[in-house]
């Protein structure tokens, strides 16, 4: 949540460097897309926390883990995140076929990008017994996927592109003369 709020206030922050006019808004398959990939990826961080809850890294060294089996955890969070890599893989596709936003074609382009190697670390840090600086670059990745995932929502919702256009042109606090 902290993440999806970061990404909204530099969003909302950036606005008056958004071109004018504003792009075509996206297609309603698009929009639909990008939010089953939005679902999804709250599915597969709330499956990485359970993982990650069930290993050896759930905090310090008095804090409880949860009492399920490690592999069988780590098992339906790998299953999730490959759905979800497969599930941006067609909203990429999808986007480009409808002419999304350039803006969102380019984050769900970083997103695919982000999510094959978290997909790689996922498997290193599994192969060689979960050592705590991977966990960590896992959940860096994941933090990085998911503000990827934001952005592509962003991107392709019409309400932000009304406010856009609608909005005035920003005004140069100094212009050089004096």
């Amino acid at each position: 949540l902290i993440v999806a709020l970061g990404v909204l206030l530099v969003w909302k922050a950036g606005e008056y460097r958004r071109p004018s006019p504003a792009p075509a808004p996206a297609t309603a398959p698009v929009r639909s897309f990008a939010r089953v990939v939005f679902g999804w990826a709250i599915v597969v961080l709330c499956l990485g926390t359970i993982a990650t809850s069930t290993g050896p890294h759930p905090g310090d060294a008095e804090a409880e883990r949860l009492p399920l089996a490690l592999a069988t955890a780590t098992r339906v969070h790998s299953i999730a995140a490959l759905v979800l890599v497969a599930l941006a893989a067609v909203f990429v596709w999808v986007a480009w076929r409808e002419r999304a936003p350039r803006g969102a074609r380019n984050w769900a382009a970083a997103l695919i990008a982000v999510l094959v190697l978290q997909a790689a670390v996922g498997y290193w840090q599994w192969f060689e017994r979960l050592p705590p600086v991977l966990v960590g670059v896992h959940i860096l990745l994941a933090t990085i996927a998911w503000l990827c995932v934001v952005a592509v929502n962003l991107e392709v919702d019409p309400r932000e592109r009304e406010e856009v256009a609608e909005a005035e042109p920003a005004q140069p606090v100094y212009d050089g003369g004096l």
